[in-house]
């Protein structure tokens, strides 16, 4: 007995195992692909990996609540509490089809981009690592690899408790082609809308709505059409937002610097390295003792005739007249 006893603890440790290791094979690529690779990444590692583990804790708290939905759904309506579990259905089955409908939007999506927006936006506002627009975009990433890492594990665990290796293998391709990419996909369009809402705070109310609305339409489509079998249209809902994601990461404007030192700038500045040719009407006159640029508040030099945060230009007063600076060409 105890030596089945420790074979059957060693095989499902070694489950397990397997389980975790499949689930981060899309992970481990998916996050080379958009972070690993880079030469000088935007974000620091800790904090990506601070948001990874914030994805895996938006399971727990989504399983919780769906399973409470779940039991109080079996109360209500027993007879139609099958359709939590039902993958495929055909359109002209209407009396299930509704109420499968009803789950991906306004369950599975709901709860799951509910739990993931709150968690995302409180540790959003309280991280101090974020100056551009890309890195609210990664955090949206990798805390939806976070959750698929863990959605996908837990999968896997249960086709190994029913040893449907054939089912594995489909599953495993779907969840690594399409669920993954689907939950960063989600979570990389909150990321963004977050990030737009901090960088514009007078148009905050309406990114902080489109942060939840948008990531939970695409969720809701991207559920139902699974559960009716068109797994070819799930592919080209995802293109879309994988598209844009592509533009964005070609598009400059998303590593400009918004934020510097804590503090918001007026004007974004370009953090790659290029000449900066500012306005003219940018040019101002400061006092010879000033340490701070007037624009910006960031460390100027005493002989310092542009500022490196801001691109604004300025002269000191007494130091030279301020008409002859003018004519100079930037």
């Amino acid at each position: 007995m105890i030596r089945g006893g420790a074979l059957e603890l060693s095989d499902s440790i070694a489950i397990i195992i397997i389980a975790g290791l499949l689930s981060l094979l899309p992970v481990v690529i998916l996050l080379w692909i958009y972070y690993v690779r880079e030469r000088q990444p935007t974000v620091r590692g800790a904090t990506m990996a601070r948001f990874f583990a914030l994805g895996m804790l938006c399971v727990a708290l989504a399983v919780a609540l769906e399973r409470a939905v779940y039991t109080l759904w079996k109360t209500l309506s027993p007879t139609t509490s099958n359709v939590f579990f039902i993958e495929g259905i055909s359109f002209s089955h209407l009396p299930s089809l509704v109420p499968a409908m009803v789950v991906s939007f306004g369950v599975i999506a709901l709860i799951e981009e509910s739990v993931r927006y709150l968690v995302m936006r409180l540790s959003f506002d309280r991280t101090q690592d974020f100056d551009q627009l890309i890195d609210s975009i990664q955090y949206g990433f990798v805390l939806g690899l976070g959750f698929a890492f863990v959605e996908n594990t837990l999968y896997f665990l249960r086709l190994f408790q029913s040893l449907d290796f054939d089912t594995l293998v489909v599953v495993f391709f779907l969840r690594f082609l399409i669920s993954t990419v689907g939950h960063m996909a989600f979570g990389g369009v909150m990321g963004y809308c977050l990030g737009m809402a901090r960088v514009f705070p007078a148009e905050r109310r309406v990114f902080l709505r489109r942060a939840f609305l948008f990531p939970w339409l695409m969720h809701g489509f991207f559920d139902g059409l699974l559960t009716v079998q068109l797994s070819f249209y799930t592919v080209l809902l995802l293109v879309i937002p994988l598209f844009m994601f592509w533009t964005w990461f070609q598009d400059e404007r998303m590593f400009e610097l918004h934020v510097l030192r804590g503090r918001r700038l007026r004007f974004p500045v370009a953090s790659r390295k290029r000449d900066i040719v500012p306005p003219r009407l940018h040019v101002v006159e400061v006092l010879p003792n000033m340490k701070s640029c007037p624009n910006c508040y960031s460390t100027i030099g005493e002989q310092e005739k542009i500022c490196l945060s801001c691109g604004m230009r300025f002269h000191r007063r007494g130091t030279q007249p301020l008409l002859p600076f003018l004519s100079q060409e930037p």
